[in-house]
């Protein structure tokens, strides 16, 4: 009888898992909710200010980040989805930092909410992954930011849950498109994710060990990748993905290592 609030606690607990990863989350990041704007997020908040008035003209203005005026697309090597993110919630909600944080927590709880389903596919103890996945050091501080890294793991750990269940339910043409869709959105709120598309045919070649609709789908975030790069090309001069690698190359000897 000893045990029974303790048995009774832990069915609770495996009942309601998304519940515990919201407060828990909660408890982390509720502190920073009046954080004030810090490192990057101007740069962030600018642009999105800039798309309420210019929605399709994202990077159209100059800024002052390195000590003169400088074109938006140049300070600014990342993509415009977090802006337009943020100009939407500001549209809404206003501009106050505690509601840019807020809807930052939300972004947060997406992304949680994908490792705990990914995990589920994945281990036994798929509760236990998403919390030690929360508790990591950059999972916590970029949640207190208003920059994209977070909205680009959301994305892409939400494009690899779909990504699998098309493979479990076998030839699921529309979920394949919809996992690529999310990982050309993953690489739209951060660049860095490109670097992870190639696993979804690899995937796509382990699992099936034959041609399918997991081709188009692995296809779809490069065709998202190379129109962004065509229309920004025409937009400013150069295409943002080979400026954001220039950048990358011109400060790799800040960085230990190799490749």
């Amino acid at each position: 009888m000893e045990s029974q609030p303790e048995n009774l606690k832990k069915s609770w607990i495996s009942r309601h898992p998304l519940l515990v990863i919201g407060i828990l989350l909660l408890i982390c990041l509720g502190p920073f909710v009046n954080k004030a704007v810090h490192m990057d997020d101007p740069l962030f908040i600018w642009t999105g200010k800039w798309i309420q008035k210019h929605p399709f003209d994202f990077f159209g203005f100059g800024v002052n980040w390195f000590n003169t005026a400088t074109p938006m697309w140049v300070a600014n090597c990342n993509p415009p989805l977090m802006s337009y993110f943020l100009a939407a919630v500001a549209s809404v909600f206003g501009w106050d930092e505690k509601v840019l944080h807020l809807a930052g927590l939300a972004v947060a709880f997406t992304a949680a909410a994908g490792i705990y389903s990914l995990a589920k596919m994945w281990c036994e103890r798929p509760l236990l992954a998403a919390v030690i996945a929360i508790f990591t050091p950059a999972f916590l501080v970029s949640s207190t930011t208003l920059m994209c890294d977070v909205l680009m793991l959301a994305f892409w750990i939400w494009a690899l849950v779909f990504w699998e269940r098309a493979l479990a339910n076998g030839q699921c043409r529309w979920q394949f498109i919809g996992a690529g869709a999310l990982a050309g959105l993953a690489v739209l709120a951060k660049f860095g994710a490109i670097t992870l598309l190639p696993l979804l045919p690899i995937m796509g070649i382990l699992r099936t060990r034959k041609p399918g609709w997991w081709l188009p789908g692995a296809a779809v975030p490069w065709i998202m990748v190379a129109a962004y790069e065509w229309i920004t090309a025409g937009m400013y001069g150069r295409g943002l993905l080979s400026v954001a690698s220039g950048f990358a190359q011109s400060h790799a000897s800040r960085f230990v290592g190799g490749w």
